[in-house]
This record gives structure tokens, sequence and C-alpha cells, in this order.
């Protein structure tokens, strides 16, 4: 069962949830899975960003400093995710 929704306007994010919990379990209303390849990234940073990374990396008991880097970026991230779709339905 595939649920055909309006195109004369964009979906909230409510109406989205609602669309995908009714087809969740329906295999036919999703696509093929597809492969996607995680890139491992290189960052220069300055002496001070790390004294200060490794700082707060202790402080928020994380394992590494890429480990709790990577829980501030996602954490960013996050932010501006939801700043930017709180804007758009502002509009």
């Amino acid at each position: 069962m595939s649920i055909r929704p309006n195109r004369s306007r964009e979906l909230s994010e409510v109406e989205i949830d609602d669309i995908v919990e009714q087809q969740a379990d329906d295999d036919t209303a999703w696509e093929a899975p597809i492969a996607v390849n995680r890139q491992t990234a290189f960052l220069v940073l300055p002496e001070e960003i790390v004294e200060k990374a490794s700082f707060f990396t202790n402080l928020h008991n994380a394992d590494t400093i890429e480990s709790w880097l990577v829980q501030v970026i996602r954490l960013r991230v996050a932010l501006k995710r939801t700043l930017s779709a709180r804007l758009r339905l502002k509009k």
C-alpha cells in the first residue's frame, strides 16, 4: 500500500512522519537500499584549538579528542538543521 501525498504543497515533518510510519512495514513502499561509503576527513587544527579540545575531551570523559570532536560536530549540525527547519516554517 503506497500513499501518494498531495504534491501541490510541501509536507510538514509531522505529515512525513505519519506517512513513513504507515509505510514502515510495507516493503513495496520503499526503494531498494543503497550502499554508502564513509570517507574519513583529515583536519589540520591550530595547536591552541587542539589544547582546548584536549581539555574538553577530559572534562566530558570522552575516549579521544576525535570522538569528542565528532560528537560536537554532530550536535552542531543537528542544531543548524533544527534552526533551519524552524526558519523555513516561519516563512
